[in-house]
């Protein structure tokens, strides 16, 4: 699905078989993809320093970095401000007086509201952070790890890449695979934009891009047997 919307099966397992409200639902798929991004964010800007300086891709992570962060902000705005002050505001109220509908939306809204200011109140969200921080740290490592195992027997000079050009490598292709494109299982926008990252460090395209299929396909493969 295109866009991380095929999350929303996250909220319809929860609703349905876990018996979770489908606003608390949303409200833990909105706030861990937030907490998930800055997480990102942060592990972006511990590479950017080497990247400058050593990698022509550093404009690329820049770039991507900036957009992550007006990402965050928005979101972060709009979960726990605007939706909040839109369900205060009398006009949206009168809204919800009209139809039966709109006093359904209005209600689900004024719900998602609450959830979100306690969330913003609760005095948990540096723990989130913390969590997604480690979580973040976890699985780049084990990418890490599972690049240079599926590198080194057939492109060794691959293998040999520093840590943040790996590291580089594996964020710009998860970046590629989170594009609003409909794709089965991210296969091809995954190995695209590992391929462009990978050729700016002086790779092939075809050896680039069969690298990171044989990344991508190991790492699925692990992650549904798991």
């Amino acid at each position: 699905f295109p866009s991380r919307s095929g999350e929303l099966g996250y909220v319809a397992l929860l609703n349905r078989g876990y018996r979770v409200s489908l606003e608390g639902g949303l409200s833990s798929l909105t706030v861990s993809i937030i907490f998930d991004f800055i997480a990102l964010l942060l592990l972006m800007f511990l590479l950017m320093a080497p990247v400058l300086s050593r990698w022509a891709g550093g404009g690329v992570m820049i770039g991507s970095a900036a957009m992550v962060l007006i990402a965050i902000a928005a979101a972060w705005w709009a979960w726990f401000y605007l939706i909040p002050a839109l369900a205060r505001s009398g006009r949206f109220r009168r809204l919800g007086e009209r139809t039966r509908l709109t006093a359904r939306l209005a209600g689900f809204i004024g719900k998602l509201a609450g959830t979100a200011e306690r969330t913003r109140t609760s005095g948990a969200l540096w723990q989130v952070l913390g969590q997604s921080a480690g979580v973040r740290i976890s699985k780049y490592a084990g990418f890490y790890f599972l690049f240079i195992g599926a590198t080194r027997a057939l492109w060794p000079e691959m293998a040999a890449l520093p840590l943040w050009a790996v590291l580089g490598t594996l964020i710009v292709s998860e970046g590629a695979a989170a594009l609003p494109v409909p794709a089965f299982m991210s296969f091809g926008l995954y190995e695209a934009g590992g391929t462009a990252a990978l050729a700016l460090l002086g790779f092939t395209a075809a050896n680039a891009a069969l690298a990171m299929l044989v990344v991508h396909i190991a790492s699925q493969a692990m992650d549904y047997t798991l």
